[in-house]
């Protein structure tokens, strides 16, 4: 956890207050949320559903992406039953509205590395005569 009183720490709390698009990208921007509130928005899970539906991640960061999509407001925990350690993830009211959202990120961003990945195949090629 940064220091409070750093100047990044600063810096990118100015940033959110002048720049809706900075704050709303920082909530969703790390490498493994995008993913995890996609696979919430097909419905609950449990962690251990998430883990091994999240390949490459550590039960640790997951975690701790977990609680700070819950602290963000963009899912939420429930207890399965009442005092069980036991408990499932789901997309809240809030990040419900990021669906059509991502959905559209996920389509530019196929696009994108289908052009890029064509310009790659084209620079290699040998040049016809």
């Amino acid at each position: 956890m940064r220091k409070t009183s750093s100047t990044n720490f600063k810096n990118e709390r100015a940033l959110d207050e002048s720049c809706p698009l900075a704050y709303a990208i920082r909530l969703i921007g790390h490498r493994w949320k995008p993913h995890i509130l996609w696979d919430l928005f097909s419905g609950p899970k449990r962690f251990s559903e998430m883990k091994a539906r999240t390949e490459g991640i550590s039960e640790r960061m997951l975690a701790s992406q977990l609680k700070q999509l819950e602290a963000d407001g963009l899912i939420e925990k429930l207890p399965i039953s009442p005092g069980a350690r036991v408990a499932k993830y789901r997309i809240s009211q809030e990040g419900q509205q990021l669906q059509p959202l991502l959905l559209e990120l996920a389509r530019w961003g196929q696009k994108h590395r289908a052009t890029q990945q064509d310009s790659v195949r084209r620079q290699r090629e040998p040049a016809r005569n």
